[in-house]
């Protein structure tokens, strides 16, 4: 498996940590210290040198964006699978800096609540 901030080769799984994106496959793990959470919407982006790709439909930014909503968030951590597992394939050549952002806003979606996570990784 990958830890954050390494680099993934073929015939790994890939899993990575962000807020932390934790668990088989990609995930987002978020923590609420209050009752719980709901009609918060999260934002999940992946950040291809500036080409920028909303979860989860992986829309490109160029054709609007996407974001999770309707969630429940319980007390205490909630997971959100981003991700299916899958293994590296071969011969996909090598890129660093790929980056996921993850963020939840306010209901109105007019500010951040809470703050930004980011997990930068790539493959060789």
């Amino acid at each position: 498996m990958i830890k954050c901030g390494k680099y993934l080769v073929s015939g790994l799984i890939l899993t990575c940590c962000l807020a932390g994106f934790i668990s088989r496959g990609s995930a987002v793990t978020l923590v609420s210290k209050s009752n719980g959470l709901s009609g918060y919407p999260l934002f999940v982006i992946l950040d291809v040198y500036g080409d920028y790709w909303f979860a989860p439909a992986w829309t490109n930014i160029q054709n609007g964006v996407d974001y999770y909503r309707d969630l429940e968030f319980e007390p205490g951590l909630t997971g959100v699978g981003i991700i299916e597992p899958f293994n590296w394939p071969e011969g996909v050549g090598q890129a660093g800096g790929i980056i996921f952002w993850g963020a939840l806003t306010t209901p109105d979606m007019d500010a951040l609540f809470g703050s930004v996570d980011s997990l930068t990784f790539g493959w060789n």
